[in-house]
């Protein structure tokens, strides 16, 4: 199996990492399959034939601009390049409401999404995608009528550049 790195704020730490890809629109929540860090989306979907159907939900939403940030406390991760010398994007949970904060570090051409599910349930998706560059500051995606009360939510963020994936954040746990 593939192996991808991801880094702490500390450090580094081996991680066997995928991430599920989204389906080809917000409507179309039968297609989905798992994509390796730095694939195309549509060029391994064509190659695959049909994508493995998935039983779960997706919930997709566009981050909207808000003013201020995350309150110190919250459970975040971060999106580096190896060595930890380049951060490309942020991401926090805010458990009170359901609210994920994304934002984007870099003026690069590439966005940040916030990819999350139910610990022990990877059948329910949530993405929060941030198409507005850094110039946009913290944006931030609500999910308190979808996300079931009192589960354990990993959480992570990803850099795209279009279809392709070209980082995966560490992974971690929060409780809402």
């Amino acid at each position: 199996m593939p192996t991808a790195r991801s880094l702490a704020l500390g450090g580094a730490a081996g991680a066997l990492v995928f991430a599920v890809v989204a389906p080809a629109s917000a409507d179309d929540t039968s297609r989905a399959g798992l994509s390796r860090q730095g694939q195309d989306v549509s060029a391994a979907t064509a190659a695959q034939g049909t994508p493995p159907r998935v039983a779960g939900d997706w919930h997709i939403k566009k981050a909207k601009n808000v003013s201020g940030g995350p309150r110190w406390g919250l459970v975040c991760t971060r999106a580096v390049e190896r060595g930890g010398a380049v951060i490309y994007g942020e991401v926090c949970f805010q458990p009170r409401g359901d609210k994920f904060w994304v934002k984007d570090r870099r003026k690069d051409g590439m966005h940040i999404i916030m990819r999350a599910m139910y610990s022990g349930n990877p059948q329910t998706i949530f993405d929060c995608r941030n198409y507005k560059g850094k110039a946009a500051g913290w944006t931030a995606c609500r999910f308190a009528r979808q996300m079931k009360e009192n589960r354990r939510i990993n959480f992570n963020a990803l850099v795209y550049k279009g279809n392709v994936m070209k980082h995966v954040g560490l992974t971690v746990t929060a409780q809402n």
